[in-house]
């Protein structure tokens, strides 16, 4: 590839943990600014920390401009560096290009409705490019691989004006959409 001399690659893969980390620290904010605005597309709920007094999880819409319910959203951390370094070895051969979860949210849906518009509402946002989507909502998806937990993880990268300026559009995310109420099986397929 043309590039100068000692500047890195940008479709060159991560080759080590902390440049991974260092993506994942700066690329964190964009992503949650992204969580929140397909939230409130969508009737999302957030996840609450123990210290607040109602539902584990409150509509975004209901939260966002309220400063204290705000402070008590929990949002997810990035990935324990213990874990990931755990990942690597041995589940990905020592490659940190292909540990995809260190960036990471959760959107939960009351409605399996709303989990849709939520996936519209990524399909049409031209700052957001998809690389998988595991469906582990479908009916022939083996809940005991995942303790029963069941759930839609969409990996995704943030190709923003600010994450192209900061040359974080190769660090993929995961958003996690989770159905609060079983869904009936007839409308996965």
């Amino acid at each position: 590839p043309n590039t100068v001399p000692g500047s890195l690659d940008p479709d060159a893969p991560v080759d080590s943990l902390d440049q991974l980390y260092v993506q994942a620290v700066l690329v964190d904010p964009i992503f949650r600014g992204k969580v929140e605005s397909l939230a409130l597309a969508s009737s999302g709920m957030v996840p609450m920390s123990k210290r607040h007094e109602g539902q584990p999880f409150e509509r975004w819409e209901s939260v966002k401009d309220d400063v204290e319910k705000r402070s008590l959203v929990a949002w997810a951390s990035l990935k324990r560096v213990e874990r990931a370094i755990e990942k690597v070895t041995r589940v990905y051969q020592e490659e940190p290009s292909r540990l995809l979860d260190v960036c990471r949210q959760m959107l939960v849906f009351a409605e399996l409705g709303h989990l849709k518009a939520c996936l519209q509402a990524i399909e049409h946002d031209e700052e957001i490019l998809v690389l998988r989507v595991k469906n582990r909502l479908d009916p022939g998806y083996d809940g005991s691989q995942t303790g029963g937990f069941r759930n839609l993880s969409v990996n995704l990268q943030i190709v923003s004006p600010e994450a192209l300026a900061l040359g974080l559009e190769g660090h993929v995310c995961e958003l996690q959409l989770v159905c609060a109420a079983p869904p009936p099986h007839r409308l996965l397929r």
